[in-house]
């Protein structure tokens, strides 16, 4: 509402993220996470995100070029089974103008994000961080696939953001509803953070860090 109030135009809006997203380096969380894409855990990422920090990241610290696509135009060309990575925009890009992010924006995804979404999760489990599970797009394909046998049947992992490691959370109401009716796939995980996360991930893999950290000489490590 507030964000609608203050940049009523979309270009004012996609202007104001762009300066709020410029310039930004990926943490540490995304660190990890590019080792674990790099590692061969995952390849696929489906995201609300309109940065470029998870593609930065992967291209930085390991040399990886992840195919990264915020258009339905062009999101029906990817192929799932391809093992080169794929960060999926669901919501746009910071540097276009087809950003999702007011709330009629946020009813539906366009058809060919919202095919490839369901594409992605067929025969897969889905592990779901740093979303609050609000906007009707995302959670109508889940509530649907939750309960298909060919979708998610390894399980929905829904990460609960619990710094202060509280013994019960509130959850968004859309996500208890599927916990209700689905309580046998769907799995809740209490985190402190991404970046933690991502650790404990990373090392349980046994991942190793990349040859720009670990061989800083040899590889040329920047300032940074």
């Amino acid at each position: 509402l507030l964000f609608n109030y203050f940049f009523q135009q979309p270009k004012e809006r996609q202007l104001f993220i762009e300066q709020e997203v410029e310039g930004k380096k990926p943490t540490f969380g995304y660190l990890y996470l590019a080792g674990l894409i790099a590692h061969k855990r995952v390849n696929r990422m489906l995201t609300t995100n309109f940065d470029d920090l998870l593609a930065d990241a992967l291209v930085k610290y390991y040399d990886i070029k992840p195919i990264d696509c915020a258009f339905d135009s062009g999101v029906r060309g990817i192929r799932v089974a391809s093992q080169r990575p794929k960060i999926i925009k669901l919501h746009g890009d910071f540097l276009y103008d087809n950003l999702r992010n007011m709330k009629h924006d946020l009813k539906s995804l366009d058809a060919n994000m919202e095919e490839k979404m369901y594409e992605m999760c067929k025969d897969s489990g889905l592990i779901v961080v740093g979303y609050s599970g609000s906007d009707e797009s995302v959670m109508a394909p889940i509530r649907d696939m939750i309960r298909k046998e060919d979708y998610l049947n390894m399980g929905l992992h829904w990460c609960v953001f619990n710094p202060e490691e509280k013994e019960e959370v509130e959850l968004p109401k859309k996500v208890e509803d599927i916990i209700n009716s689905n309580e046998d796939r769907v799995h809740l995980y209490s985190i402190s953070s991404f970046d933690n996360l991502m650790e404990k991930v990373f090392l349980a893999c046994g991942c190793t860090f990349p040859k720009v950290l670990t061989d800083p000489h040899t590889n040329n490590l920047p300032k940074e």
